[in-house]
């Protein structure tokens, strides 16, 4: 049996968590284990799913920079009751530094980028900083980008794995019934729907989002925003929706994105920074997707229905583009998503060759 321990700052919905469960589902469980590190007491959304797969959840402190020894002191305390794993996979880079040397003895040792920068300048300082550490103690490094493993590995970092966001793709294919069962679930009628999927957090830029859906309104009285996701920002939002007068429902965290996707007329995805995003899943399920410039190119997987626009212009030329994809026609692009890397199960397939032999693909 393979053991594979994963480390998280919390093992709750969002990007890096959502596609390591993806993986954890359609792996072959008989022949690999995951292992979960958290840095946090409290029980998160993926806790007792991963639990009934067969994980062991473990919690270390939150590392603080002032608690530097007795941060260390935990991972060797976690190491000398638990050192049977066949491979670590790190997606927290920018304190990794701290423990990778602890490390030695597990044979495989993965650093994943997931971002291409973080809101925090001083984690933005101790990616570069601690650069060096990570690429002498790592044996591979992943990203979801070329552009997130410039970030964290340096663009000069040779054998970098730029490994696709597996999705469950057929999950997402456009379902006409489902579609409008979910529009009457939520009472959207005939509504212009705007939809976003993403953690309520500076970085998502949803204060420029809810700018955009009011010039919208302004224009078409009928047009909705959905936002699905929850964060720290959700009470500031919600006060700033209602200062604007702008429609919206916020949905907070669901299991049903791929349905929800469904009731959807067009995907906005302002970000100010992302590893790659959740655009694939917009395009899995034919959404027409309006994408800031600076999200890496590579989520555009069917270009025809990717618009890439900048951040720092007017939000009328964001509703603009908006407003020219009503009344698109929706197709199936299951094959379109999969031929590029995205499916679940066959890149679970990939992880448990990579996880026991340590095999590269994709290297740049």
């Amino acid at each position: 049996m393979i053991r594979v321990l994963h480390v998280f700052g919390r093992l709750n919905r969002g990007g890096a968590e959502g596609r390591a469960m993806d993986i954890y589902r359609n792996i072959d469980r008989t022949k690999v284990q995951f292992d979960f590190i958290v840095h946090t007491n409290d029980i998160c959304d993926y806790e007792e799913e991963a639990r009934a797969l067969g994980a062991g959840i473990f919690r270390l402190p939150r590392f603080t920079g002032k608690n530097f020894f007795a941060y260390r002191k935990a991972w060797l305390d976690f190491l000398a009751q638990n050192n049977a794993y066949n491979a670590v996979h790190i997606h927290v880079t920018n304190f990794a530094f701290v423990f990778l040397p602890l490390l030695k003895n597990i044979p495989i040792r993965i650093a994943h980028s997931h971002s291409t920068s973080d809101s925090s300048v001083v984690k933005r300082i101790l990616v570069r900083v601690t650069r060096p550490i990570i690429l002498k103690h790592c044996t591979h490094y992943l990203a979801a980008s070329k552009m997130a493993a410039d970030f964290v590995f340096d663009k000069n970092t040779k054998g970098v794995i730029v490994v696709p966001n597996a999705i469950d793709i057929k999950a997402f294919v456009y379902d006409p019934e489902l579609r409008r069962r979910m529009r009457e679930e939520l009472k959207l009628g005939d509504s212009f729907v705007v939809g976003h999927v993403g953690r309520l957090s500076a970085e998502k830029n949803h204060a420029y989002l809810l700018k955009i859906t009011k010039t919208l309104q302004n224009d078409r009285p009928d047009a909705v925003l959905l936002l699905v996701g929850d964060g720290q920002l959700r009470s500031t939002l919600e006060h700033q929706a209602t200062e604007l007068g702008v429609k919206a429902q916020f949905l907070g965290w669901r299991d049903d994105v791929p349905a929800l996707m469904q009731a959807m007329d067009v995907f906005a995805f302002p970000s100010l920074f992302e590893g790659l995003g959740c655009a694939v899943e917009a395009q899995a399920a034919g959404l027409p997707c309006l994408i800031s410039n600076t999200t890496p190119k590579e989520c555009a997987i069917i270009p025809e229905l990717c618009t890439f626009l900048p951040i720092n212009i007017s939000p009328e030329i964001w509703a603009d583009a908006m407003l020219k994809q009503r009344g698109h026609i929706r197709r199936i692009t299951f094959d379109e998503i999969k031929r590029a890397g995205f499916d679940a199960p066959e890149q679970a397939m990939w992880y448990e060759h990579f996880y026991s032999k340590g095999v590269t693909l994709n290297c740049r």
